[in-house]
């Protein structure tokens, strides 16, 4: 699939937004507590109907339910979530070729008979951004089959999970805490079937995944909390666009490179190392490193350390097995191959050797 040059190029200030119903995280706010009128800035929600106001008098940041709060000057209010993309991010119009891709897959129907495409219309008809993006539209542009979609969007979570909810039947949904926390959803994909899923998540904005998680609308912050350039592209289907926001993403896609465009002093060690197995796995499926993506491997080391020896085993399972019982021969000689063609033949002895017979 031809990428990049023979898309054109649009402006922010072109695409049509939806009409939200609710101030955005980086509005000015208004509210009442304790009978004395507040002013701040609106900058995230919280799983449960609430959003995080830091006040203009530098106190404390408060948790405010969103139905005490109102925009504080409706004419700055801050737009769309591409409103505030910045250089080198670029907003890219589909060709009609993406367009039959995409629409491929946004047409498979999830339990009990709803498309991909009629979820994305209703989010957006409520008044909020959503987007493809991740692995799936990554597989979309490289010529890849795939059913299940990864959706993004700035719809905070309660509203979301009552809205799923109510169109596919409890039975259907997954949620629940600790999903909460993560600010995730998942319909359909149900155990023993071959049905299509869609995972449906927050824009991430701090500590995604803890009791303090937060939610936003900044693609910068997001990509922070994710893992590399190739699953940074947001698909906008009401405007059939692409955005960009490394600039470089597309371009990746289409090379089939891994680049780290995560930010390190966000994530754990733990979090790094599954992401370093999930880049193994990708390389060895034909994905080449980035000068930027060998640095990150370089690094591995540490981040493995991380990982007690029963746990790096159930990980790599994960990663390279697909949560199968064991690994073929060829699969542990790909591996060893990819760090000694790196130079770093000793992670291989040091943390992937000791798992194989766990994993054989």
């Amino acid at each position: 699939m031809k990428l990049g040059p023979t898309r054109a190029t649009v402006t922010a200030a072109t695409l049509k937004a939806p009409s939200c119903p609710i101030a955005r995280p980086g509005d000015l706010v208004i509210w009442y507590q304790n009978t004395l009128r507040q002013r701040g800035t609106l900058l995230g929600h919280t799983p449960y109907g609430t959003g995080l106001v830091a006040p203009d008098d530098g106190g404390a940041h408060s948790k405010v339910p969103y139905d005490s709060f109102r925009l504080a000057e409706p004419e700055a209010a801050v737009g769309p979530i591409w409103a505030g993309l910045s250089h080198p991010g670029a907003i890219l119009q589909a060709t009609e070729e993406d367009l039959k891709a995409v629409q491929a897959l946004m047409g498979s129907m999830v339990p009990p008979g709803i498309r991909h495409s009629d979820l994305t219309t209703e989010i957006w008809l409520h008044g909020f951004e959503v987007f493809l993006s991740g692995a799936a539209l990554r597989n979309v542009l490289t010529g890849e089959t795939t059913l299940d979609a990864e959706l993004v969007t700035t719809m905070p979570y309660d509203r979301l999970e009552r809205l799923v909810l109510s169109m596919y039947g409890e039975q259907n949904v997954a949620s629940g805490d600790l999903l909460a926390r993560a600010g995730r959803l998942r319909v359909g994909g149900r155990t023993g079937t071959a049905d299509p899923a869609a995972d449906i998540r927050m824009f991430r904005f701090d500590k995604p995944g803890s009791p303090t998680a937060l939610f936003g609308a900044d693609f910068r912050r997001d990509m922070d909390y994710g893992d590399f350039t190739c699953h940074s592209v947001y698909y906008e289907p009401s405007n059939a666009v692409f955005i960009d926001p490394c600039g470089t993403a597309l371009e990746d896609v289409e090379q089939r490179c891994l680049t780290p465009n995560f930010e390190p002093k966000r994530l754990s060690p733990r979090e790094q190392a599954v992401i370093g197995l999930r880049a193994l796995s990708l390389k060895l499926s034909g994905y080449s490193l980035s000068e930027k993506g060998e640095a990150f491997f370089a690094e591995l080391d540490e981040s493995l350390a991380a990982l007690s020896h029963v746990d790096r085993a159930a990980e790599i399972k994960e990663a390279l097995g697909g949560g199968g019982r064991v690994l073929s021969d060829e699969v542990w000689q790909g591996v060893r191959e990819v760090f000694v063609d790196l130079g770093h033949e000793h992670v291989w002895h040091k943390y992937f050797a000791p798992c194989r017979d766990m994993l054989s």
